[in-house]
């Protein structure tokens, strides 16, 4: 517990956070460590879960804002009452006895009760920003509460820990609302054999692929961008996507066109957007490069066909 000097300290800091309506960037900073799930392949990035460590002062912040948003809710009746999920003194119990009742009582009556149960995988990782807040404007949440939880979920930055491998992810804000897809191309053994992958966190999802002797590391780049626009346009319903890669020369060769290698991905690349639907698949490329306070984002000037950035390390477990 903290003296009462520093509480007050606290608590006008805190306050004045809230008065502004912007959440401290260095409380937005967390750090992901990848658990592997007991008896599972570890060489499979689905089989391993992920805490992420943020800052105490901003989860003190937050758990308090929390209170007056349950408040609020629950003055407007925003929530149904039937609602149990993620409710103060509610619990999985309390709908297994709603269903019971509603059983009993079909029974009773002789009518046919049909309950449809719908798990969603990843529902909480895969929430987009922007249907969240619309969400609370929708509801009714307006004003200083309204400002504070639009400011609170831009400008995230997450580093995953893998072992002793580590990569930051950061989304300014006008990437926050994009799925982000990142690839990687590399030698792989003494053969002198290039491999390349892909991996989407948000789905769970990623692939690697070995290819032909003598292919170069840059046309294992090139091809880990194709394989993972392929995936996008089978597997992926989101209309906003940012696709990552570490190969500046690569980005660069697909959005020039100025290699043998590229001209099938950049039909790809012009193609799929029109296929799809998604206007905004592309619209700029950035690099990032190390610093000491992490990872710095330069744009480049390019043509509205692909919108990448590049992480700090590869990633391409399948």
């Amino acid at each position: 517990s903290l003296p009462k000097l520093w509480i007050n300290v606290l608590l006008e800091l805190i306050n004045g956070i809230w008065r502004e309506g912007k959440f401290p960037d260095v409380w937005k900073y967390g750090e992901a460590v990848m658990l592997p799930k007991p008896g599972k392949d570890l060489s499979k990035i689905k089989n391993y879960r992920y805490i992420t460590l943020l800052p105490v002062l901003g989860k003190v912040m937050e758990r308090m804002v929390k209170k007056r948003l349950e408040a609020v809710t629950q003055q407007k009746k925003i929530l149904k009452d039937i609602q149990c999920g993620f409710r103060k003194n509610r619990s999985a119990e309390d709908s297994l006895m709603c269903l019971k009742q509603e059983a009993l009582y079909a029974l009773q009556n002789g009518w046919i009760l049909a309950a449809i149960l719908i798990d969603i995988e990843g529902a909480f990782d895969n929430m987009l920003h922007r249907k969240m807040v619309g969400g609370l404007v929708t509801a009714g949440i307006k004003g200083q509460m309204l400002a504070f939880l639009n400011d609170f979920l831009i400008g995230r930055k997450v580093k995953v820990r893998v072992a002793d491998l580590a990569f930051c992810m950061m989304m300014e804000k006008e990437y926050n609302e994009y799925l982000p897809l990142f690839t990687d191309g590399s030698k792989v053994d003494e053969m002198k054999h290039v491999g390349a992958a892909f991996w989407c966190p948000f789905k769970n999802a990623s692939k690697k692929f070995k290819l032909p002797p003598k292919g170069s590391v840059f046309l294992a780049e090139v091809y880990a961008i194709k394989k993972v626009l392929e995936f996008i346009e089978e597997s992926v319903e989101e209309d906003k996507v940012i696709i990552c890669s570490d190969s500046k020369s690569a980005i660069q060769a697909v959005v020039n066109a100025n290699t043998m290698y590229i001209n099938e991905l950049t039909e790809a690349l012009e193609a799929y957007p029109a296929g799809k639907g998604l206007s905004q698949l592309a619209s700029q490329i950035a690099t990032t490069s190390l610093a000491s306070e992490g990872l710095v984002l330069s744009p480049l000037s390019v043509r509205s066909i692909a919108k990448v950035q590049q992480p700090s390390s590869p990633c391409s477990q399948e």
